[in-house]
């Protein structure tokens, strides 16, 4: 287990997937444990793929906060989920955050955009959504997911059933 944040800035990730246990994982894999945080800052994931899970990113076992980056094109296999974020993590890990971001394009095969597991928290600030089917497909036990300030075009539904509690913080646009 790692101890501390730890922070990507200012990094561009195209037209990747990650191999991980025999699965591809999409662009950026983090698994730091229940003492650390992750920071995702000023990034953009365009392109990228992965197999049933994980099209751009896979934050596992911490809070994370994901702030002004681009969502575009990430994709995974046909009824996968996650193509933008998947979050797995225990109870009492804390509150994720994404805010002031893009998320669009997304293949339309995959089933949320973002995906939670394991009964997190998520919130949602300040994002724009474009052009995806779901926006949060929720596995495991229930979550509470916050959406506040959110502006949606072409969205399908924004969580699928199995959620304890969502929660419209104010704001959003769902057009």
């Amino acid at each position: 287990n790692y101890v501390g944040t730890v922070g990507i800035k200012f990094l561009t990730v195209t037209n990747e997937g990650i191999q991980e246990g025999g699965q591809n994982a999409g662009a950026l894999f983090s698994y730091l444990g229940p003492s650390a945080d992750v920071l995702v800052e000023d990034c953009i994931f365009q392109g990228n793929h992965g197999g049933s899970a994980y099209g751009a990113l896979y934050i596992g076992h911490t809070a994370s906060v994901v702030r002004r980056c681009v969502f575009h094109s990430n994709r995974v296999a046909p009824g996968g989920v996650g193509s933008a974020i998947f979050y797995w993590q225990p109870v009492g890990a804390g509150t994720s955050i994404i805010e002031d971001c893009v998320i669009r394009d997304h293949d339309q095969a995959g089933q949320g955009v973002i995906a939670t597991a394991t009964g997190i928290s998520v919130t949602l600030r300040e994002v724009v959504v474009r052009s995806i089917p779901t926006l949060i497909q929720n596995y495991g036990q229930p979550n509470d997911i916050t959406v506040q300030g959110t502006t949606a075009c072409g969205l399908g539904q924004v969580t699928l059933p199995g959620f304890a509690g969502y929660i419209d913080g104010g704001g959003n646009n769902w057009n």
